[in-house]
């Protein structure tokens, strides 16, 4: 019992919090009841649930890659020290927040061989893509990576201000301004040319043994060959643009997937060899045939 005059505070358990007990008041009586138990003590968590995931490849630590369990894909990151292929380790399961259902895709290979870009027919819509428009064909899979127009990664905390479509649009209109100059580079050339020739021709026409001499011809030769010059490197800029775009985005999908080369410079020799058959291959790994945006 306690006394008016002294007062003997409850034991309190090991590690509680002084405030969260009821204050007790001496000099009223005792008709208050003490709370001998925490009011805000947090709740017990329950205990992850762990899934073991098997190495697709020799991996250093902090590297991430996907798993996929019961079609549920998402990201693993590599615990300290790194892992060997085939070595099993085991994770906590994200929460469903954290976590998309999606088509399981191939890790470690790619989903269909370099050679394998009409096994749809040769009238499918991708296929014909990758030949017509590749640069837009790749800015499909780059969106499905969450890419850059050029096969750069985007930030985390920058992917949401992305725009649906931006690559598409930023790539074609590249294409539509290249191809454009290089159309009124070569018709120039072509024009100047075909004035050059006919003036000589004229000249040659009204004396044959007088070497072609005519003011204009000064003129129209340095214009011809600026045209020719302009013509040059409009399409040297627009195809080296062009590689470096596969090539970041297939090395981005070989990174993504742990999907390792088969012999030196791979990616460089696909892409120089046939540039439809590559496109093809690492689009079809992500089902985009079948899902245009």
């Amino acid at each position: 019992a306690y006394d008016s005059t002294t007062t003997k505070m409850p034991t309190m358990p090991f590690g509680a919090d002084t405030q969260a007990y009821d204050q007790v008041n001496t000099t009223e009586g005792y008709d208050r009841t003490i709370d001998e138990h925490p009011r805000d003590l947090p709740e017990a968590r329950s205990m992850p649930v762990m899934v073991e995931v098997t190495a697709p490849a020799t991996l250093p630590g902090g590297y991430s890659f996907e798993a996929t369990v019961s079609g549920i894909s998402f990201d693993v990151e590599v615990p300290t020290g790194g892992i060997e292929k085939g070595q099993r380790f085991s994770i906590p399961m994200p929460s469903s927040d954290n976590i998309t259902s999606r088509a399981s895709l191939p890790v470690g290979h790619w989903k269909d061989g370099i050679c394998s870009c009409c096994r749809f027919g040769i009238f499918h819509a991708w296929l014909w893509m990758t030949c017509c428009c590749p640069l837009v064909a790749t800015s499909q899979v780059q969106n499905r990576l969450h890419l850059n127009f050029i096969g750069g990664e985007i930030p985390s905390s920058s992917t949401s201000s992305v725009l649906r479509g931006q690559n598409i649009a930023i790539n074609l209109v590249i294409s539509i301004v290249f191809i454009i100059a290089i159309h009124i580079s070569y018709s120039n050339f072509i024009q100047l040319s075909a004035k050059e020739a006919a003036i000589k021709l004229a000249i040659k026409l009204e004396d044959p043994d007088m070497p072609p001499d005519d003011p204009r011809l000064p003129d129209i030769e340095n214009q011809r060959d600026f045209a020719m010059y302009a013509f040059a490197m409009f399409q040297f800029i627009f195809i080296l643009y062009c590689f470096i775009v596969y090539f970041r985005t297939r090395r981005a999908v070989r990174r993504r997937y742990v999907i390792p080369e088969e012999f030196c410079c791979e990616d460089v020799a696909c892409i120089c060899c046939c540039r439809c058959c590559t496109i093809a291959q690492f689009g079809d790994s992500f089902a985009v045939c079948w899902r245009f945006i």
